[in-house]
């Protein structure tokens, strides 16, 4: 099965915990201190078996394996795009409705995703969130980042 639940090692046996921790840790910048802490709040974790992703909640493992299955549950009644997620689903059929809820308060711009507003709002803000660990550039959004590191590392800007 893919679903796999993981339960921690004795906080005491640090050397099962530091296994468990670089075995399930779903972040390299959690500290093993910072895992332990985790471990004794949840208690039980769930671990994928095809990639490093661990979650507290049972759901939300079932939702992520999705991911590797291809499941993809959630259909369109107009023309049968489906989604391994419902809101996946919902945003899609905005694009049928032509729904924008989201509107922007200082233009006249709107979207059909709340994450679209907040990405818009930084061109009114000039918040660039989003540094090169390679240079001085930041950017605006996560996928202009990503496809300038690109860049950057392939020039060697290094």
């Amino acid at each position: 099965s893919l679903l796999q639940a993981s339960t921690s090692a004795s906080i005491s046996d640090a050397s099962i915990l530091s296994t468990e921790h670089r075995r399930s840790c779903p972040s390299p910048w959690v500290t093993l201190e910072q895992y332990r802490l985790l471990v004794s709040v949840q208690g039980r974790l769930h671990s994928c078996t095809q990639c490093d992703y661990v979650t507290k909640d049972k759901s939300n493992m079932k939702k992520h394996l999705g991911k590797h299955t291809g499941d993809r549950p959630f259909s369109c009644g107009d023309c049968g795009a489906s989604f391994p997620l419902k809101h996946h689903l919902n945003y899609h059929i905005r694009t049928h409705t032509g729904e924008r809820p989201f509107s922007c308060g200082l233009c006249s711009a709107s979207f059909a995703v709340k994450h679209n507003l907040n990405n818009h709002m930084r061109t009114h803000t000039g918040e660039r969130p989003f540094p090169c660990d390679h240079c001085s550039a930041s950017f605006s959004r996560k996928q202009d980042l990503a496809r300038h590191r690109w860049y950057c590392v392939a020039n060697k800007k290094l």
